[in-house]
């Protein structure tokens, strides 16, 4: 149902109730319910044209009917008080119409990232606002100080190579934390100045509980709404984690003197390990998560085989596997998944170009399914509104534009649809405080949808900000190129000097000369070898010699012993290394010439004695060999 114009009273109908047939009779309907007096339930006078068999209303329990009480009574007083923030953008003649209302009729575009913008938080006060892109970059923008150009006055490149895909303030909105590509993310003070990182877990642990933190790439990062040192976190590890963190003053100081990995895991520990469920027991990576924006009660997981697993991290229980799982939840991967303001309803795209709604009482087969959202972008965006009358998701269609669609909670009706771009929108984020919608464009812009009259500060004052005069000059071209000058040839360096001054002047430019003859000093020849006396290379005719080996080589069938003598006498009477030191003071060399003759004639004895009587001779006698016992 949805795209069809189905009716909310048939809708409702199927989701929450069970249909009797009664003949003849008017339908029974509460007065609570929003039918009018005198009507039947297809909204026609009493006395017109009827169907043959009406429909007698019968809630499950009683539960269930005060819980559809205490809802409508909710959205009638939030119409009168002149809640939803926006302006009404349905029919007037519709009967479902419930009043309502999109912030949607001016835009304002935020220009500075070079790729697609894959994640946009805001503080909870609606002062700043972080975006974070496929650029690598964290930019941050600050309504307070930012004129009609809206340009952002930080930008951190929060790890090379990483593309950023979740962004999340804390609840003081006094940090903030960003999950890349990377399995650590990093956590960033109101200024955009790095603080700390996550740890990192080791891959090779088998269970993943054991890890000290993720080792996949993450999928998103989610801070407690009412716990400071709170963190959610997902990754395509299959793994949640909740952590808490330290990032007190006290904390930081004393990770000073720590290394990295140290200062790591004492800002930042994990208390608890979500796992997802695969099939035959093996991981499943997620692909995308979402947590309780109130309540904090809730943790869910969209994962690659299209399973929505919900974890309940409120409860006591230190298991990691999932209380709630719903298996085959759609037809392909889940892309994104949010939850309603009061927990009781689950939305999830998915790459199957399907929108489903689940009931989180009792998450079995979804409640409405909406067709034909399909998406070019890797990632969809999917929110639910404030005050939790609207879904609102992005399609882009193969002939171009990005269309953003409203669809009714209880009905999922479209309530309304706003082409915002050529490029897909990649991103969606609606502020309750500011009452604006932010959408990230692949193309790298932020269109911020809002309504002049109902929408509060966020945009607004810059737009009514001009840019100042200085700056519109210095971004002018003039076409011309400007003269340069050199400090020697102002006017003020023109004499008369004193004779400090002249001295002074003689020594910077004494130093200056020196610096520009070192700078270009000629490098020495080189003594021997290719290059002798400044020449690069041999002639031409030598360089053919070598290189059809017509030369004839000797130096193969010399003597290598006679090769080095002949240079002994040259190397005696000038020598080049270590022996000209010892040239004046080296002692004459004295010989043992009758010792050398006389052991020359007592060999050439026993030669002649060998040759007589044998050549065992003089010889040593051998030694026995022991026979062993």
């Amino acid at each position: 149902m949805g795209l069809d114009g189905t009716s909310f009273g048939a809708a409702l109908t199927s989701s929450f109730m069970k249909k009797k047939k009664k003949k003849g009779g008017k339908a029974e309907v509460p007065a609570w319910w929003g039918g009018r007096s005198g009507e039947g339930e297809d909204g026609h006078e009493e006395g017109g044209e009827k169907a043959g068999a009406e429909e007698e209303v019968v809630f499950e329990s009683e539960e269930a009917m005060a819980e559809e009480r205490r809802r409508r009574e909710a959205a009638e007083q939030r119409k009168k008080e002149g809640g939803g923030g926006g302006r009404r953008m349905v029919d007037d003649d519709d009967d479902d119409d419930m009043g309502h209302q999109v912030p949607c009729t001016s835009r304002a575009e935020m220009k500075g990232h070079t790729r697609a913008v894959s994640a946009i938080a805001i503080d909870p006060k609606g002062v700043r606002v972080a975006t974070g892109g496929h650029d690598y970059m964290l930019r941050m923008w600050d309504f307070g100080g930012m004129n009609e150009a809206l340009e952002s006055f930080r930008t951190v490149e929060v790890e090379e190579g990483h593309p950023i895909y979740s962004v999340a303030y804390s609840p003081s909105g006094d940090q903030l934390i960003v999950a890349t590509g990377s399995c650590q993310p990093k956590i960033y003070d109101r200024e955009g100045h790095f603080l700390h990182e996550l740890p990192k877990g080791d891959m090779y642990l088998y269970d993943p509980k054991h890890c000290k933190g993720h080792t996949h790439s993450m999928v998103g990062v989610a801070w407690h709404p009412t716990e400071k040192n709170t963190v959610y976190t997902g990754s395509s590890d299959g793994t949640m984690r909740v952590w808490d963190i330290h990032t007190d003053i006290k904390s930081l100081e004393k990770a000073e003197d720590m290394s990295a990995m140290e200062a790591s895991k004492m800002l930042a520990s994990s208390k608890r390990t979500l796992k997802a469920r695969g099939v035959g027991g093996k991981r499943c990576p997620l692909t995308a998560m979402a947590t309780s924006k109130k309540s904090g009660k809730y943790a869910v997981a969209g994962c690659v085989d299209g399973s929505l697993q919900v974890w309940n991290v409120a409860s006591a229980s230190s298991s990691s596997n999932p209380d709630m799982y719903l298996k085959g939840a759609a037809g392909g991967k889940i892309t994104a998944v949010t939850l309603t303001q009061d927990d009781t309803k689950l939305a999830a795209r998915a790459d199957d170009g399907y929108l489903r709604v689940f009931d989180m009482r009792k998450l079995k087969s979804p409640l409405f399914s909406v067709p034909s959202l399909p998406s070019l972008f890797d990632g969809d965006a999917l929110l639910s509104s404030p005050d939790d009358d609207l879904f609102v998701t992005a399609a882009t269609r193969q002939e171009g534009g990005s269309t953003v669609y409203f669809f009714d909670t209880m009905t999922m009706k479209e309530v309304h649809s706003e082409v915002v771009a050529e490029s897909a929108v990649s991103s969606l984020a609606w502020h309750p405080a500011i009452n604006q919608i932010f959408c990230g464009c692949v193309n790298g812009s932020v269109v911020v949808m809002y309504d002049e009259e109902l929408s509060h500060r966020g945009v607004l004052p810059c737009l009514q900000r001009k840019k100042k005069k200085r700056d519109a000059i210095e971004a002018m071209d003039f076409g011309g190129v400007p003269e340069i000058y050199t400090p020697e040839t102002l006017p003020f360096r023109e004499g008369p000097y004193t004779a400090e001054e002249k001295k002074e002047e003689i020594r910077r430019n004494n130093a200056l000369k020196k610096e520009r003859e070192r700078q270009t000093k000629k490098p020495e020849m080189p003594m021997t070898g290719p290059g002798v006396g400044g020449k690069v290379g041999t002639s031409w005719s030598k360089t053919v010699v070598d290189m059809f080996g017509l030369a004839r080589d000797d130096s193969r069938f010399e003597d290598p012993r006679e090769a080095i003598l002949k240079h002994a006498d040259a190397a005696a009477a000038n020598p080049m290394y270590v022996n000209h030191a010892y040239k004046d003071t080296q002692p004459t060399a004295v010989y043992d010439v009758e010792g050398a003759l006389a052991e020359q004639e007592e060999k050439e004895k026993l030669k002649e004695m060998r040759e007589k009587y044998g050549d065992e001779f003089g010889a040593k006698p051998k030694k026995r060999k022991e026979r062993p016992f």
